[in-house]
């Protein structure tokens, strides 16, 4: 039997506290969007979950690496923005 599969959001949440970041609410807005955003892309391609989660895992990576170099505490809006304008297009979110 199939394990149920995380949601996208769970997955960010298990990733940002693994980074012992925290997300601040300007960037979880933009974040949430971004990730609705890819939950409906799956929807239309479900046989493409497993790229859209990679691809969602290298965004967060992307986030995490830019508040690093930016000296900041926390994801915000400007990683958001950053890791945005260096990876998109990516499937399925942007």
């Amino acid at each position: 039997m199939d394990q149920p599969q995380a949601d996208l959001w769970t997955i960010v949440d298990i990733v940002v506290a693994g980074s012992g970041l925290t997300i601040a609410p300007d960037c979880e807005t933009l974040l949430r969007s971004f990730v609705t955003q890819g939950e409906t892309g799956i929807i239309s391609f479900p046989d493409r979950r497993a790229q859209a989660v990679g691809n969602l895992l290298r965004f967060l990576a992307e986030m995490i690496d830019e508040s690093q170099s930016q000296g900041l505490d926390g994801l915000h809006e400007p990683t958001f923005l950053a890791a945005k304008a260096k990876l998109c297009p990516l499937w399925p979110f942007c």
